[in-house]
């Protein structure tokens, strides 16, 4: 919907100016599209959408509801609304004051100097480490069966996520392990085995896979919330391991790419070995992301419309 004479979002050029999807020669508005890959498996247009306010001025936010014809159930998003009335899928990094007696009357959307203490605004961070929910894992029973089409094929991969271990660790499990047709392992984590050791398996030659691991620190992995980030590109060889934002450990040499993978789990592997702790924010991109990109994500929260 544009104004037809000045054919212009917001300003009409008179009083008289209408709103309307065409123009007043009948030449149809053509406005800018975004595809929100997240919503699926929607059909006739069983949708609704929301825009909700925040305390953020000028700050906005879509509530979408859609009916998933798959499950049957209703799917919810919550994605931030961008400027020209999309979708900001990476979110807005907010500043407030280093000094905390003024952080509560501090939310600014841009860098700058604080007016309380003439010092730089400082980014605004969730003391929680995770987004005010999360996937517990009673380290018993429970999983989460995802989409096989969530693991990529092919020479790169990245998966992310924050973790917050529970005292059963360390202990056999797994936070996610993929399985080929052949039931090869195509990709999976130890969070840690109950050596500590911290293992990162990924590939699927059809009879092998390709291994990084390392002896972890209890504090690396229980009692407090940490962000890991795992990385391969078979192209270069290199297998890498961050953790909260820093590379912990690294490989080469690692050249098996990833095949098709037919069953995936998060939270156990698929025949058990059940994770004991909370999972949030978990992310899996078909590309081998930087530390750089890394480091910038793990701040900013989940936001649809990433790569996966």
């Amino acid at each position: 919907m544009r104004y037809q004479r000045s054919r212009h979002k917001y300003n009409p050029q008179t009083n008289k100016d209408g709103l309307g999807a065409k123009d007043l020669e009948q030449k149809s508005f053509f406005e800018p599209t975004q595809e929100l890959d997240f919503v699926r498996n929607l059909k006739n247009g069983r949708f609704s959408v929301l825009l909700l306010p925040t305390q953020i001025a000028e700050l906005q936010r879509w509530q979408i509801f859609t009916h998933n014809s798959k499950t049957g159930l209703i799917d919810c998003f919550n994605v931030e609304r961008s400027n020209d009335g999309l979708f900001n899928t990476k979110g807005t990094q907010l500043y407030t004051s280093p000094d905390p007696q003024y952080q509560s009357s501090v939310l600014e959307r841009q860098p700058g100097t604080d007016s309380f203490t003439d010092k730089p605004l400082i980014p605004l961070v969730s003391k929680s480490g995770y987004a005010e929910s999360a996937l517990n894992f009673d380290g018993k029973d429970d999983y989460v069966e995802l989409p096989p089409e969530c693991i990529p094929t092919g020479k790169e991969i990245t998966i992310s996520f924050w973790a917050f271990g529970g005292e059963k660790l360390p202990s056999d499990n797994s936070v996610l392990e993929a399985l080929d047709a052949n039931n090869v392992r195509v990709f999976n984590i130890h969070l840690p085995w109950g050596d500590s050791k911290i293992f990162f398996d990924c590939g699927g030659s059809g009879r092998d896979y390709d291994r990084a691991f390392k002896v972890a620190q209890a504090s690396d992995f229980k009692g407090d919330w940490t962000h890991w980030a795992f990385t391969k590109n078979a192209a270069t060889g290199e297998m890498k391991i961050y953790l909260n934002g820093k590379l912990w450990y690294s490989e080469t040499g690692k050249t098996i790419t990833l095949t098709k993978a037919t069953k995936v789990r998060l939270g156990s592997m698929i025949s058990g070995n059940y994770y004991n702790g909370s999972l949030d924010e978990v992310r899996i991109w078909n590309r081998c992301r930087t530390q750089s990109e890394i480091q910038a994500d793990k701040l900013n929260g989940f936001y649809f419309g990433s790569p996966i």
